[in-house]
């Protein structure tokens, strides 16, 4: 339509067709020249690209001026136009040969077959636009589109140019792709380079296979997977994240794929493994590992040769992901180096590579100098207040942040992803150990060996610093830490102990010792109690100790309520390990110890739970516990909509608490939003209390929602006189944060018991059946947040 128009301004002709050519190098570019004027001196190029995951190769050709064209367009729809557009998707050939044909046969019997014969487009020209082809319409009619700016968890110490060299022959390459959230996932794939090299080394293959550690987002996908295909092999490790979704680093990916069709690789060969790292509280909804699983399933479906299962690494397990990850290699590796060797009889006495470089740095810092983290910005904690009565055994508070000149911007329901620092005392003990040679305000570079690999420590920095914000040294000491460990032991007795440890075929052990000792020694108590038999160089902990993990919270205030501030709500983590011995998590230590005007390390990430875009929708809310927090920002923003004319809709919140008296969290706070008409209603449920009154029974929103099934039923609209218009069509939108463990389930469980009941709405068994349906899996509008 737009080289009609151009073509009838221009040249006073018609264009029946374009005949596109295929753009050589580009898969699914299309060009064309088109020829316009009373002479045909004006020469138009012109360019259509198909399918988004074809755009990034094709700009790139633009930006480095290969390719230059006046008009681009991008054909986006899902199926492709004819296979898709609106209509039902399809791959049928016939079919598709049907639709094409309609659509020329269409065009050709069109009265009117160019844009600005339209009546209504002529009405625009006249009025506002001018002529065809004029200034004023590009200035009114052009859009510029920005992303909405989010750091990723990880960045590369990658050139602008960086390309995935797999040496002269890729058949003897191994890619390891990682995609993570919060870093564990890039923890577990470091491991898998360092086994496989030591495997690799011990099997004495020649030639020795090279193994390239990839972050999912190194490369465009398109050429990450044409860089893998045809390699020896491709392990690619993915967390989980949200409701079952793929991590940040990991969704171009992930997109690029599923615009692959069936059968995509053709005859090229692709041998691939997944390994997966989830919690298995989320199993009830099937949300367990599922990006793992989803991409193992798409690999296969695009003709790709799976060498073994997917690995599903559970963060509920004593050893989290490692002990599925320790024997889902065991199973890999054969499948893998078939043909190529065997370590049977091999040593064990080589430590592997280091996967970083350090050496002493020029200069010094001063000591209350702190190099930022990649990718986060420092805030100020203004405030501490404490929202538990005094002396209760479970501290809990709101802390304030300030966000004042740090660029930094959030939206209500975002996550806070805090970078929490070792203790001071945990730091100089390690420290200890490697006086005098090694001084904490020693000034360090680090460099990384893998280029592609990820590089989380600044170019310089303190071997203190290096220890304190970075090496998670209070985290629990893991088979491989141990097993690297023990390649440096210089007595009987060191050697011996570790081996009873970390191996899991000896029949002098068990996993119940390996738990018991891991449960009671961090990784700095592991190297305070052996650093004098086996203490490894100091470059080493950098690839044996995995980094500190950036703890998420759900941010609980609102940008609209209160500018450049940001709050958490955090209860205390404590236990008693299997020695009685106190613990505390590093997080929640960190800030508990935190005093006003101490800097944190911090992210912005996108959130889960958004409030509805309407705010006269109704909203039904369920937090237990800290849970509470982001609909604290919820009722904060709709406060903030309220002060500004905004008509909200009803409110409902569920909370869970253990004591009203002790643990009740912002009760204050509900009955100003109650008083001023934030919220409709709040109903708590506390725990523990009255507890013998009811048998040593416990207490939870389940029960009560069973109990007063009238106030469920007004929350989800069902008393309305339009009750069967919310049947069908709900316009709650209802939300739960707090641990998984099958409680949400449990909680829709008790909305479809109380709202089958006559007095809960009294709409019977089949119509509740379908409104839950309709809430939950039709219309995705139960949202959950789990930790």
């Amino acid at each position: 339509a737009a080289l009609r128009t151009s073509a009838d301004v221009l040249s006073g002709k018609n264009i029946e067709n374009v005949n596109y050519e295929s753009v050589r190098g580009l898969y699914g570019i299309k060009e064309s020249t088109i020829t316009l004027g009373a002479k045909n001196e004006i020469s138009l190029d012109v360019a259509v690209c198909h399918q988004m995951r074809n755009v990034r190769e094709f700009l790139a050709q633009v930006e480095e001026g290969k390719k230059n064209y006046h008009f681009i367009e991008i054909m986006t729809c899902p199926g492709g136009c004819i296979g898709g557009g609106g209509l039902p998707q399809s791959r049928d050939a016939d079919i598709l040969s049907k639709r094409i044909n309609r659509v020329y046969s269409m065009d050709e019997r069109m009265v009117k077959r160019k844009s600005h014969d339209n009546a209504g487009v002529q009405l625009l020209y006249s009025e506002l636009l001018g002529k065809p082809l004029s200034h004023v319409s590009h200035d009114l009619l052009h859009t510029h589109y920005f992303a909405r700016p989010r750091p990723p968890p990880i960045t590369l110490k990658t050139p602008a140019s960086a390309s995935l060299d797999l040496g002269e022959d890729s058949s003897n390459s191994i890619c390891v792709i990682f995609g993570t959230q919060s870093g564990t996932a890039a923890q577990a794939a470091k491991e898998i380079k360092v086994e496989l090299q030591q495997f690799i080394g011990r099997s004495k293959m020649c030639p020795e296979p090279t193994v390239n550690l990839v972050a999912a987002d190194a490369l465009p996908p398109n050429s990450l997977l044409k860089a893998a295909t045809g390699s020896l092999a491709s392990i690619f490790v993915v967390s989980t994240f949200g409701e079952g979704e793929f991590p940040d680093m990991a969704k171009k990916l992930w997109s690029f794929l599923q615009d692959c069709d069936e059968g995509a690789l053709g005859e090229e060969s692709f041998r691939y493994a997944v390994f997966g790292l989830g919690s298995s509280m989320y199993a009830a909804g099937d949300q367990f590992n599922r990006a793992a699983r989803r991409l193992d399933a798409k690999l296969e479906e695009m003709g790709a040769e799976r060498m073994i299962d997917v690995g599903l690494g559970d963060d509920q397990s004593t050893e989290l992901y490692r002990g599925e990850l320790d024997r889902w290699m065991d199973s890999l590796l054969p499948k893998l180096f078939e043909g190529k060797g065997s370590p049977k009889g091999a040593s064990l006495l080589d430590p592997p590579e280091p996967l970083f470089r350090l050496s002493v740095a020029p200069g010094k810092h001063r000591s209350d100098f702190l190099p930022l983290p990649q990718n986060y910005h420092f805030v100020k904690l203004e405030s501490t207040k404490s929202v538990v009565s005094p002396g209760y055994a479970r501290p809990a508070a709101l802390f304030t942040f300030d966000l004042s000149n740090t660029g930094l911007g959030y939206e209500v329901g975002d996550h806070l992803a805090l970078l929490p620092r070792n203790p001071d005392a945990v730091v100089e003990r390690v420290l200890s150990l490697y006086a005098p040679e090694i001084n904490g305000d020693c000034l360090l570079s680090v460099e990384t060996i893998d280029h592609l690999g990820d590089c989380p420590f600044p170019a310089a920095l303190t071997a203190r610093e290096l220890l304190t914000q970075y090496l998670d040294l209070c985290g629990r000491p893991s088979r491989s830490f141990l097993k690297q460990l023990f390649l440096f032991a210089n007595t009987r007795e060191a050697r011996d102990k570790l081996r009873f440890l970390f191996e899991r075929d000896n029949p002098n052990a068990s996993q119940d010792d390996f738990d018991l000792y891991t449960d009671s020694h961090s990784v700095a108590d592991v190297l305070c109690e052996f650093g004098e038999d086996c203490l490894p160089p100091f470059e080493y902990l950098l690839s044996m100790i995995p980094v500190i993990c950036p703890r998420l919270y759900s941010i609980a205030s609102s940008p609209l309520y209160r500018e450049n501030k940001l709050d958490l709500l955090v209860v205390l983590n404590e236990w008693k390990d299997s020695k009685k011995k106190n613990r505390v998590g590093l997080a929640t230590q960190f800030l508990f110890g935190a005093h006003p005007g101490s800097k944190v390390a911090v992210q912005i990430r996108t959130g889960i739970l958004q409030p509805p875009a309407d705010p006269s929708d109704p909203i039904l809310m369920f937090g237990l516990g800290t849970g509470v927090a982001p609909f604290r920002g919820f009722l904060q923003h709709r406060h903030a909509l309220l002060k500004s004319g905004a008509k909200l809709g009803p409110a409902a919140l569920y909370v869970g608490f253990r004591h009203e008296d002790h643990d009740f969290y912002l009760k204050e706070d509900y009955e100003a939003w109650k008083k001023d008409g934030v919220l409709s209603a709040v109903h708590p449920a506390f725990s523990h209390d009255n507890i013998l009154q009811r048998g040593g029974k416990l207490y939870f929103i389940s029960d009560m929602i069973e109990e007063k099934p009238q106030d469920i039923a007004d929350a989800l609209q069902l008393k309305t006189p339009a009750k069967k218009d919310v049947i069908r069509k709900p316009r709650v939108h209802v939300y739960y944060c707090g641990p998984a463990k099958g409680i949400p389930e449990t909680i829709q469980n008790a909305m479809f018991a109380a709202i089958s009941r006559e007095e809960g709405g009294g709409i019977g068994e089949d119509d509740a059946k379908e409104f839950m349906e309709r809430l939950v899996r039709l219309e995705d509008r139960f949202h959950t947040e789990c930790f």
